[in-house]
């Protein structure tokens, strides 16, 4: 059977997500999400794939708790994106600094930027 939370309990347990998920993108300057977190040596460098597809789970929390800031920490994770983004138009594999190019990150990432897409058009067309 199904645990059901209570409105106040899901609150709870989201914000507490969104808090760990924004301070593992704080941790890297907010230049992408990082990668991981152990307790001994602490946040990991930034991962374009996971930061691609954490872009859409930002949006969609920015508009359920009316959070602004999820906003701009999507879009600032999608503005490293783009600075990493190899001259060929792939995105890299593995951490921060690496250049060999990923076809399963670049489709993750394209995801992200989907999102921020169209997100951009609804703004336009209020």
């Amino acid at each position: 059977e199904p645990i059901l939370l209570s409105r106040s309990a899901w609150n709870l347990r989201t914000d507490a997500a969104l808090q760990w998920l924004r301070r593992g993108i704080d941790a890297t300057g907010q230049r992408g999400s990082a990668h991981s977190y152990a307790p001994v040596l602490g946040w990991n460098k930034a991962y374009p794939e996971t930061t691609g597809y954490l872009i859409p789970t930002l949006l969609y929390f920015a508009d359920l708790k009316k959070d602004d800031s999820l906003r701009r920490l999507a879009y600032s994770c999608a503005d490293w994106l783009c600075a990493v983004q190899l001259p060929d138009g792939a995105f890299p594999a593995g951490l921060s600094g690496r250049n060999d190019p990923s076809v399963f990150n670049s489709s993750q990432i394209l995801f992200g930027f989907a999102n921020i897409d169209e997100k951009i058009l609804a703004e336009e067309n209020d």
